[in-house]
């Protein structure tokens, strides 16, 4: 099921992609001081999407489930969350991994 959701995912990056790339960087791509008119393009492609999403989802913000539970802990006179604890725990066993 995952590797569908995937695929599903690229496919549709790809058509996406295909079709902003023939509607708005095609169109400006012989046309002088193009890094300009693409960034400003690009600039408004952002700007519609996150609109069109803020209209679709709505402005109310939506917090994210608690993985690693709620509650902090002193460290040095320092507060420190869980979350923040297990992401400082990833990073140096990364790190420590090299």
């Amino acid at each position: 099921m995952a590797s569908v959701t995937v695929l599903a995912g690229v496919f549709a990056g790809a058509i996406f992609g295909a079709i902003i790339y023939l509607l708005a960087f095609l169109p400006i791509h012989d046309k002088p001081n193009y890094p300009v008119r693409s960034l400003i393009v690009t600039l408004a492609i952002n700007l519609a999407t996150v609109q069109l999403l803020l209209w679709y989802f709505g402005p109310n913000q939506r917090g994210l489930p608690k993985l690693f539970g709620i509650g902090k802990f002193d460290l040095l006179g320092v507060s420190i969350g869980i979350d923040n604890r297990a992401s400082l725990t990833a990073i140096v066993s990364l790190d420590r991994s090299r």
